[in-house]
């Protein structure tokens, strides 16, 4: 029997998403509806093509995930002069909305990963235009909102589809709950352990980012519901920096940004 990579399903997972669906009251059921929703659009496609790409491109380089937090605009600020000199030196992961602030600057996610509801359909086309690959998610909650993005779908050959229930190839599950998070576990099943994953635009606790949603013009109030799921966030990012020994900076730690400049010009 041929062993199955674990971007494409990740075992030691499930029992934590068993937990995350007892904490939420979500239902697998509903999971795994959601996952043959997403199959029936794209069961044409192939992902090992794109995440072999995904693999050559970030190899070697300093890896950096975008999150939607309150305190995205102001690391945007203090590291965009870097990115945009350096962009062959970044590969850049954003979390669904978070990709409208790269955007704004004129710079593109290398990948972008979202559950369909922090970027339309106009968005996803353009970021397609520019050369990133979406990693999109169909959950128990979302997944009769994507009927809306059939064209998109069914047409375009750089999107993978992940769910939270087991894989059914093409559709992976990599790992990972939220927007945030889910791109940490496939970025890490590709890349060797010596190279550390930069965190922008994260925050466990304060407003909800303005980038999160669409139709949020500003910061909006922690709602319990997104303050529930952010802590579960937290827990995963610990998680596979303790447990899978991957290491994980954020932005906002001491002498983060001296080790970013140092990475750019030792190499």
């Amino acid at each position: 029997m041929a062993i199955v990579p674990f971007w494409v399903d990740f075992p030691p997972f499930r029992p934590l998403f068993k937990e995350i669906c007892q904490k939420f009251g979500f239902e697998m059921e509903l999971e795994i509806e959601a996952r043959n929703f997403l199959y029936h659009y794209l069961h044409h496609s192939d992902p090992q093509g794109l995440v072999e790409e995904i693999t050559h491109s970030a190899n070697r380089k300093i890896i950096c995930f975008i999150g939607a937090g309150p305190n995205l605009v102001s690391h945007i600020q203090k590291i965009r002069q870097m990115w945009n000199a350096q962009r062959d030196r970044f590969y850049l992961v954003a979390a669904d909305g978070s990709a409208n602030a790269l955007i704004r600057i004129d710079l593109y996610p290398d990948l972008v990963i979202s559950d369909f509801d922090g970027l339309s359909v106009q968005q996803m086309q353009f970021l397609l235009q520019k050369g990133a690959i979406l990693c999109l998610l169909a959950h128990g909650d979302n997944y009769t909102h994507i009927e809306g993005y059939q064209s998109l779908l069914s047409s375009d050959l750089r999107v993978i589809g992940t769910t939270q229930a087991p894989a059914m190839y093409p559709i992976i599950n990599p790992g990972g709950f939220t927007d945030g998070d889910r791109g940490l576990f496939l970025m890490h099943h590709l890349l060797q352990l010596d190279q550390p994953f930069f965190l922008f635009g994260y925050a466990f606790e304060g407003p909800i980012g303005a980038y999160s949603k669409p139709n949020f013009d500003q910061d909006m109030p922690l709602t319990p519901f997104k303050n529930k799921k952010l802590q579960v966030c937290e827990h995963l990012l610990h998680l596979l920096s303790s447990r899978w020994h991957r290491q994980i900076l954020f932005f906002d730690e001491d002498e983060v940004e001296q080790k970013i400049r140092w990475l750019i010009f030792s190499s």
